[in-house]
């Protein structure tokens, strides 16, 4: 039997930036990252840290661009956990694609199902 690993904690946000060193580097990350082909899919940092970085980022220096990025597509709902911090999700725009087409495919079977029932009943 197999044991299930436990993935590894993500480097703290707070302790990327104090670590960073020029602080124009940050904007040099920013900027791969929002160039970078890497925007559109979610690696956790257990994925992440295996795989190569773009261009002449570290493995931390992704992290910490992902974790920015993904950042501005946070929203709050009103709950908030034991401590008291917001519960927030993030919709991405790769999620926000895959959501237009399963409403365009129901809208489709929809509208069949409907014309279907409508025309045999005249």
């Amino acid at each position: 039997m197999h044991k299930m690993r436990i993935p590894q904690t993500p480097p703290q946000l707070h302790t990327l930036l104090a670590k960073l060193k020029p602080a124009k580097r940050l904007v040099e990350i920013l900027s791969q990252i929002q160039n970078g082909k890497t925007r559109d899919s979610y690696l956790h940092w257990n994925e992440l840290r295996h795989k190569t970085p773009p261009l002449d980022l570290n493995h931390r220096e992704w992290w910490l661009g992902m974790k920015l990025s993904r950042l501005s597509l946070l929203k709050s709902i009103g709950l908030k956990d034991k401590a008291g911090k917001p519960f927030q999700f993030g919709l991405p725009d790769l999620m926000m694609k895959e959501l237009h087409e399963i409403d365009l495919e129901w809208c489709h079977q929809t509208t069949s199902q409907f014309d279907d029932e409508y025309s045999t009943n005249f």
